[in-house]
């Protein structure tokens, strides 16, 4: 009887076990993408996204256009344009399967490049460094 239990009880362990594996898998696989929302069209964007890679030099990519998306594929890297309905359309980038800070920084030139054809700026960036800004000391140690 007792050696069942130590089978059950390990069974049970065992499924525990890979079932976390499987969740932390996927909670780390989303942070190696970034994303952009563009105030334009999604042909303009779908166009000037191809002409980013092709800068970086992505010769022949994989490209399939849709009426609301489209994807790209070339090597390790996805990307996707997509139109919302809120009159704006989304660049994500994806590198690679799993986070890592390598691929964190490739997709982040690939975005980079593609902000600067789009000739925007990143406003929440932005933002966000002006307000990190208000919290640091000044040079006296008094908060500005």
């Amino acid at each position: 009887m007792n050696r069942l239990a130590i089978t059950f009880v390990l069974g049970v362990l065992a499924l525990q076990a890979s079932a976390c594996t499987c969740v932390a898998a996927t909670g780390l696989a989303g942070r190696n993408e970034v994303e952009q929302d563009f105030a334009a069209d999604l042909e303009p964007t779908w166009n000037t996204t191809i002409e980013a890679l092709r800068s970086l030099g992505v010769e022949s990519p994989t490209a399939t256009l849709a009426s609301t998306e489209g994807e790209i594929e070339f090597d390790d890297v996805v990307v996707r344009v997509e139109r919302h309905p809120e009159s704006f359309t989304r660049v994500i980038i994806r590198v690679g399967t799993f986070h890592t800070e390598n691929d964190q920084r490739r997709a982040g030139i690939m975005m980079q490049k593609v902000q600067d054809l789009m000739g925007e700026k990143d406003e929440f960036l932005d933002w966000t460094k002006r307000v990190r800004a208000l919290d640091e000391p000044s040079e006296k140690g008094a908060l500005r």
